[in-house]
């Protein structure tokens, strides 16, 4: 259900196969980012983002870039979902977004978004973060991160 006409519906049926095991949902996760990309609605969204959450890294790397894109979603809780998603990938697949996360850092008026921002960076190796070393460094004057 979704495909439902309902967004009541839709969201429902995204919180129940988020109950699958990992494994049974990567069967879904096409669907679930369709939806993810598609819905007007940000419980639709949120629900979708959450699903997603359950995935292991291998699954969630063929989805990177559906994710990334919800970081200028309108919501900030959906932002801030993706992001820390975003923070499953391997570090050297969690590189190539490497750019993203920093303005998001850089460009959020929500703490909980840069503290997300800043947990995903955490994970990345030295030699690419030393690209990002002066945006990093001007979150020592932000008294929330």
């Amino acid at each position: 259900r979704l495909e439902d006409s309902d967004v009541d519906v839709r969201r429902a049926a995204v919180q129940i196969l988020a109950k699958l095991e990992p494994a049974v949902l990567a069967a879904h996760a096409e669907a679930i980012v369709k939806l993810l990309e598609n819905s007007d609605y940000v419980s639709v969204r949120w629900a979708a983002i959450g699903a997603l959450a359950k995935l292991e890294p291998v699954v969630l790397e063929a989805h990177a870039e559906a994710i990334l894109r919800r970081l200028e979603d309108s919501d900030v809780d959906v932002r801030r979902a993706a992001v820390q998603i975003l923070a499953k990938l391997e570090p050297a697949v969690l590189a190539a977004h490497a750019e993203a996360i920093v303005k998001l850092l850089e460009n959020s008026d929500y703490v909980s978004v840069r503290w997300a921002a800043i947990g995903a960076l955490a994970k990345l190796e030295p030699v690419v973060l030393e690209a990002h070393a002066e945006a990093i460094l001007r979150r020592l004057e932000d008294s929330d991160v």
